[in-house]
């Protein structure tokens, strides 16, 4: 759906007044046939031109005979409200100045769609008909991984009347790689689920992977694409070698994923937010489901990272005080990290602290 924007004066516009004149009909019906036509050329004609349209389409839109041989745009040039150019064009007036936003969103939505095909491939409308009609029966697979309580099977249907509208079914890609068309990698969701699926794992809305967190293990799924394997070519013996260091205990690996986290905040502050929904969904006081935070509300909240304080520490934490929070019916927990800061912050300063009392006693001590 896309919205338009009608001016607060067009009903009292004498251009409106004409075309009621015209049409032999009230003012309040001439508005209504003016925002219809407005509404079919932002669905089908974005920029405006009118042209080259199916007349009858256009008649069987606004509720007017369609077979009479009559051109309602002919009405419209007269009252004023479309533009008929000296190389025959019909024009809908100043529309360029008054939907501006609507035509670079549509434009935008093009592109990201050309871009979807392109990164999903020619065979991907045929495969997604095929998980929507023959194995999901029109009917959304989502069992409740989308953060919803279904009891089972989520109950939408295509095309089923919903709350903004009819119900239209998807293909959501389990893993987050668009060109992983595995059938077990496939789901048919309703828009509503596929929405919060890829919100609660962190997907971006073209659908391109970002680094995931598994909330359970805090571990990374999907390692960063410039890290080499023995698949890209890695050579076995560096492999080896990293197996001996981590043996060693020179260098961890939850060492280098501090290190790694603090070089990228993002991923730093997605692992803190990973933290605080697993610690509300085992918390013993809250009542019903806990609707996880979103890592990308949390931008500018704190800056933990910045300060180095080590993440590690911080995941605990947060970890440990959201298990404690004490839930109300009117408080059900905290949305922010910013409510840990305060405890993040006197933990490492106490650990700062202690380790440099330690260093005093260990001089005195020689």
């Amino acid at each position: 759906m896309t919205w338009i924007r009608v001016d607060d004066d067009v009903i009292d516009h004498p251009k409106t007044y004409r075309l009621a004149r015209l049409l032999g009909s009230d003012r309040t019906t001439a508005f209504g046939l003016l925002c219809a036509t407005w509404g079919y050329a932002a669905r089908h004609h974005v920029n405006g031109d009118l042209t080259n349209i199916e007349l009858a389409a256009l008649h069987g839109r606004l509720g007017l005979p369609v077979d009479s041989g009559s051109d309602i745009r002919q009405t419209l040039i007269q009252a004023g409200w479309i533009d008929l150019t000296p190389d025959g064009r019909y024009l809908l007036h100043d529309w360029t100045e008054r939907q501006g936003k609507l035509i670079e969103h549509k434009t935008k939505q093009r592109n990201a769609k050309r871009e979807d095909r392109q990164l999903r491939g020619p065979r991907w409308e045929k495969i997604s008909i095929g998980i929507r009609r023959d194995r999901a029966g029109w009917r959304c697979e989502c069992d409740g991984r989308c953060g919803r309580s279904h009891s089972g099977r989520c109950p939408s249907k295509e095309d089923d009347r919903g709350q903004y509208g009819p119900i239209k079914l998807e293909v959501a890609h389990i893993n987050g790689d668009q060109q992983n068309h595995n059938d077990g990698n496939l789901l048919a969701m309703c828009r509503s689920c596929h929405k919060r699926y890829d919100h609660l794992k962190g997907f971006t809305k073209s659908g391109r992977r970002k680094e995931l967190i598994d909330r359970d293990s805090n571990r990374r799924l999907i390692e960063p694409l410039d890290r080499p394997s023995v698949e890209q070519g890695q050579p076995k013996d560096s492999l080896r070698d990293d197996t001996k260091t981590e043996r060693n205990g020179t260098s961890s690996a939850k060492a280098e994923e501090e290190a790694s986290s603090r070089e990228n905040p993002n991923r730093y502050y997605i692992a803190c937010t990973v933290a605080l929904n697993r610690g509300m969904q085992e918390n013993p006081t809250i009542e019903g489901e806990w609707i996880p935070v979103s890592a990308s509300s949390q931008v500018g909240r704190v800056t933990w990272c910045e300060d180095d304080i080590p993440l590690g520490i911080v995941e605990e934490i947060i970890l440990e005080r959201a298990k404690a929070y004490r839930c109300t019916t009117q408080n059900r927990g905290p949305r922010s990290l910013k409510y840990f800061d305060r405890a993040v912050r006197e933990t490492w300063e106490r650990g700062h602290q202690s380790r440099s009392d330690a260093k005093v006693s260990a001089v005195l001590g020689q």
